[in-house]
């Protein structure tokens, strides 16, 4: 229940998180033996009092998206965390923040994005991936990718080296289910050439829709890494055209997964937003009026407009 008389005591989830972070020295400032504790029960109640906004003015959430994560500052700061916002905290208010995501219209979700993309622009670029890596709705990871400027392809290194260390499938269908893991994560990560190929196989055959959702995403990044490729090309020769950078970033991807790949691409499942608070609105622009198809060769080709 979102409210009652009894004082809502933090998930265990984020003492976790605490102790994750103590354990690779990102909270070096505190001696404080109840840091963990406070940590968790100040970022559990900014969260709370978040969720009861978001479900009662929908529109002053969005708009406070950054306010809320800014809050989080003074509360790493007491438990010793040098970051000001950690990647759970900004999971859960974008998270909250994209409850309704998939039914929005397109001023909704073009409010969530430059919202986002705001708060993204001050943060050290190199931090981006830890943080979107905790969103857990797929559609907004899948769109974020596609904007040039909002550059959040999530970090799958850590489940890369699970899935070579973990190849028994039973194991992985346990940690998929774990609510310390990010499902959407291992969407991304089991496609890859390095991962066993019948785990490949299992995965697709137990969580189809899942699958797709981690397929939808990667072409997105294929489709970006591309024009990005190309703003390069139009000014050194040298680098990949848009087709040739997406076909050869492919090859990084099991064979089974490279024509859904491919077809994503070419029906352009995701949103994009010229002009929507973007650092290069010209890149996105051409984005939003380039398409492909495939040829005989079964390579993407661009369509003629």
């Amino acid at each position: 229940m979102i409210s009652g008389e009894m004082e809502p005591k933090a998930p265990a989830w984020l003492t976790q998180g605490y102790d994750m972070l103590k354990a690779i020295g990102a909270t070096p400032v505190t001696e404080s033996e109840d840091a963990g504790s406070q940590y968790a029960k100040q970022t559990g109640e900014i969260g709370l009092e978040y969720l009861r906004l978001f479900l009662t003015e929908p529109e002053q959430a969005i708009e406070s998206i950054g306010g809320y994560l800014k809050r989080f500052g003074d509360a790493n700061k007491q438990a010793g965390i040098l970051s000001r916002t950690t990647p759970e905290q900004f999971g859960m208010i974008t998270s909250i923040a994209s409850l309704h995501y998939t039914t929005s219209d397109t001023e909704h979700l073009g409010a969530i994005h430059e919202q986002i993309a705001e708060y993204l622009s001050s943060r050290n670029s190199s931090n981006i991936p830890y943080l979107t890596a905790e969103i857990r709705t797929p559609e907004l990871v899948r769109d974020l990718v596609a904007h040039w400027s909002t550059l959040t392809w999530p970090s799958t290194d850590g489940y890369s080296s699970f899935l070579k260390d973990k190849t028994h499938w039973k194991s992985v269908q346990q940690h998929i289910g774990l609510p310390a893991n990010n499902p959407v994560m291992f969407a991304l990560a089991i496609p890859r050439n390095a991962t066993d190929p019948g785990i490949r196989h299992q995965f697709r055959e137990s969580y189809p829709d899942l699958t797709q959702q981690g397929i939808d995403i990667i072409a997105a990044r294929l489709f970006n890494r591309g024009a990005h490729d190309e703003m390069l090309h139009d000014k050194m020769s040298w680098y990949k055209t848009w087709e040739d950078s997406m076909h050869d970033t492919l090859g990084r991807y099991g064979v089974e997964y490279r024509a859904p790949i491919v077809r994503s691409i070419t029906e352009a499942k995701w949103n994009l937003f010229p002009g929507k608070g973007f650092a290069f609105p010209g890149i996105v622009e051409k984005m939003a009026r380039t398409s492909f198809a495939v040829n005989q060769e079964g390579r993407l080709v661009r369509n003629s407009h």
